[in-house]
């Protein structure tokens, strides 16, 4: 399980932080998380899908303890990559807006591959 903690805006952009955890609860060490933006562009053709483009921005090993952290990531859609030996997955649908977040929670086994974060936005202090 991951549980992600996502920080309030601090100065340029909003901290990222979390602990990656296994399927037993234990915490995940030298974990790698990598942030990586989405962008969303027009259709290649008329009539076609938007084009999806991910820019790998930063990845980071997580600590003894399972925890990781991204300072100051700026207003925008994001993608989460959290892998360690063959397990693997990919957390869609992180926004950030400046607003307060809430947490939430991931399970990282070798089953899941693609999730759809759910964040709760938090009242403004």
């Amino acid at each position: 399980m991951m549980g992600l903690v996502l920080g309030s805006p601090a100065g340029a952009g909003t901290d990222v932080s979390g602990v990656v955890r296994d399927a037993r609860n234990r915490p995940m060490r030298d974990a790698r998380v990598s942030l990586m933006r989405v962008d969303i562009g027009p259709p290649a053709s008329p009539g076609g899908k938007p084009v999806k483009t991910l820019v790998e921005l930063d990845t980071v090993r997580t600590a003894a303890t399972g925890a990781f952290r991204f300072a100051g990531v700026s207003n925008g859609r994001y993608q989460l990559l959290i892998a360690r030996d063959r397990n693997w997955m990919i957390a869609d649908g992180l926004v950030i807006d400046g607003s307060p977040l809430g947490s939430i929670a991931l399970v990282l086994d070798n089953r899941t591959r693609l999730i759809t974060l759910a964040v709760k936005r938090l009242p403004a202090a």
